[in-house]
């Protein structure tokens, strides 16, 4: 018996092939040349995970003007389980950078607000500006409630973690949360 080489693979042996009826999970893979080497990719790479987007059903009580860690009830989703809802923090798994996002609502239950804000704290630190968001009114005047948005871009390590924590100066009544939203994902291509 006589048999012959196995011819090789490459992309054109694909090429047409059936195409993808939905979107590639983290464990897809896609084949492409590098200077002519075929090299294998991981989807989840050109992906924005891991990610995560927890809310909160609000009603949060909070000390007047005084930084409180934003409790979270639901997690939206949490595509590596990051999200530690008993400690209100996300730690991603996977180092790189990643935008981190956050609509904060703040209210007084009985009167109104002489300012609000919120900020993130990078393991357990608040770090420098753009990560701290802030609007204040002249005493007195401002709204019964008010939403803080807010976002930047971080880099962490696989082990880092990332919480949101608000405050609230009340001119009358008691500082309480409504329903907020905390949210994060990796940036692609940096």
């Amino acid at each position: 018996a006589v048999f012959e080489a196995a011819g090789g693979f490459d992309v054109s042996t694909i090429t047409g092939a059936t195409a993808l009826a939905a979107q590639p999970a983290e464990t897809d893979e896609i084949v492409l040349s590098d200077a002519g080497t075929l090299k294998r990719l991981d989807i989840k790479h050109i992906q924005a995970v891991p990610m995560f987007c927890a809310t909160s059903a609000g009603d949060q009580a909070l000390s007047d003007n005084t930084w409180t860690k934003h409790n979270f009830n639901a997690e939206v989703f949490d595509t590596a389980s990051g999200f530690d809802l008993a400690n209100e923090r996300w730690t991603p798994g996977v180092a790189g950078t990643y935008y981190i996002g956050c609509r904060a609502s703040l209210k007084s239950d009985g009167g109104e607000l002489d300012a609000v804000g919120a900020k993130f704290q990078f393991n357990g630190a608040t770090p420098e500006p753009p990560n701290y968001f802030y609007n204040s009114y002249t005493a007195g005047t401002g709204p019964g409630e008010h939403e803080v948005h807010g976002g930047t871009i971080m880099v962490f390590d696989d082990d880092d973690y990332v919480e949101l924590f608000v405050t609230i100066n009340v001119g009358t009544g008691t500082p309480r949360t409504q329903q907020s939203w905390f949210w994060g994902y990796r940036l692609t291509g940096v």
